[in-house]
C-alpha cells in the first residue's frame, strides 16, 4: 500500500472524526493506574511498516513534569513492537518515575494495511505493567 493522496487523506479523516472515538481514557479508581488512547492517522504516515525505528522517536512531552510525572531518565527504556496475528508494529517507551514506584509507557504505531494508528499512554505502579502487553496483542483494527 503506498501513500494516498491528500483528497482520500482528508476523506479518511472525516469519516474518522465521525465514527471512531478518540482520546478514550482508561483509569483505576485510584487514579495512580491509567491506559490513554488517541486514534487518527499514524505519525509519519504510512512507512511504519517494517522499516520502523524506535529510535527516531522519544516521547518526550509525556515524561516531563507537566504531565505529571517527574522522570528518572537513567531508566529509560525503547522497544519495537510486533505482533503478527494483529499486524500491529510499533514502538514502547517506557520509564519509571524518580521514586521508581511508577512507571509509565508509550506505545505509538501502527496496523500493518490500514490508515489508522494511535499513540497509548500507560501508567502503573512499578511491577504491575504486565497486562499491557496483552492489551496491545490483542487489540484488532476494523474497516
Amino acid at each position: 500500500m503506498g501513500v494516498i493522496d491528500n483528497r482520500s487523506e482528508e476523506e479518511l479523516e472525516t469519516r474518522l472524526n465521525a465514527t471512531v472515538s478518540s482520546k478514550t481514557t482508561f483509569i483505576t479508581s485510584s487514579k495512580e493506574e491509567f491506559l490513554f488512547f488517541d486514534y487518527g492517522l499514524p505519525d509519519r504516515g504510512y512507512s511504519l511498516g517494517s522499516k520502523v525505528n524506535c529510535e527516531e522517536k522519544r516521547e518526550e512531552e509525556w515524561f516531563e513534569r507537566e504531565r505529571g510525572f517527574e522522570a528518572d531518565n537513567e531508566t529509560y527504556e525503547i522497544h519495537d513492537m510486533w505482533y503478527e496475528d494483529n499486524l500491529f508494529r510499533g514502538c514502547d517507551s517506557k520509564i519509571f518515575d524518580v521514586e521508581r514506584k511508577t512507571v509509565r509507557h508509550v506505545v505509538w504505531g501502527s496496523f500493518i494495511g490500514n490508515e489508522l494508528g494511535f499513540l497509548a499512554v500507560y501508567q502503573s505502579p512499578a511491577g504491575q505493567d504486565e497486562d499491557l502487553y496483552p492489551i496491545i496483542e490483542n487489540m484488532q483494527c476494523y474497516q
